[in-house]
């Protein structure tokens, strides 16, 4: 309350203030403007109900960079990567399934990372993921029929019994350990 009773300019000045602290101890864009973004609403919304005369309107948001190049392969690349992998071998038959699974459902390499075997319901031919930005909510990807027999044949041959475990692991030197995002892709 005491915030939300001072003057305007006083208020947006220490504001401003808070901004810089934030960029000086080296936060991204992203991450100051989210912060920034929770003032203005909790003022937005105190000025709606009447218990401050001011808005935090005339703050501006940081311009955020692009974190990386968004632009992906071509069709014929991923194809010539789907043929790399020897489906012979326990190794081969994961690392086509993860690739496939990245490229024909467009996903992220954390959010498989994150997934376990009973995530995957082959029968209805879908995953259920934990998506960027979604908190603890999952979402239901469908899949293709060859996604889901090369996801098939890498569970036969690894089985493993325990529906909790995650969907793909490390098969050296911690065999059975859940792959991280960045193990991903460096395969």
């Amino acid at each position: 309350m005491q915030f939300l009773q001072m003057e305007s300019k006083s208020a947006a000045t220490l504001v401003l203030r808070y901004k810089a602290q934030l960029i000086d101890l080296g936060l991204k864009e992203a991450s100051v403007n989210r912060s920034i973004a929770a003032i203005k609403s909790l003022v937005n919304y105190a000025y709606e109900v009447g218990q401050c005369t001011w808005t935090l309107a005339d703050i501006k948001s940081e311009k955020v960079k692009p974190y990386w190049d968004t632009t992906s392969i071509t069709p014929d690349t991923f194809k010539k990567m789907l043929a790399v992998p020897d489906t012979n071998t326990l190794k081969g038959k994961r690392d086509y399934a993860q690739r496939i699974l990245l490229w024909a459902n467009a996903l992220r390499r954390e959010e498989i990372s994150q997934c376990n075997i009973e995530d995957l319901d082959l029968e209805s031919r879908v995953l259920s993921i934990l998506g960027k930005g979604r908190g603890t909510q999952k979402e239901s990807v469908d899949l293709q029929p060859k996604t889901c027999q090369a996801l098939q044949d890498w569970l036969l041959c690894r089985i493993e019994l325990d529906i909790k475990q995650p969907l793909f692991t490390s098969l050296r030197p911690n065999y059975g350990h859940r792959l991280t995002g960045d193990a991903i892709r460096k395969v």
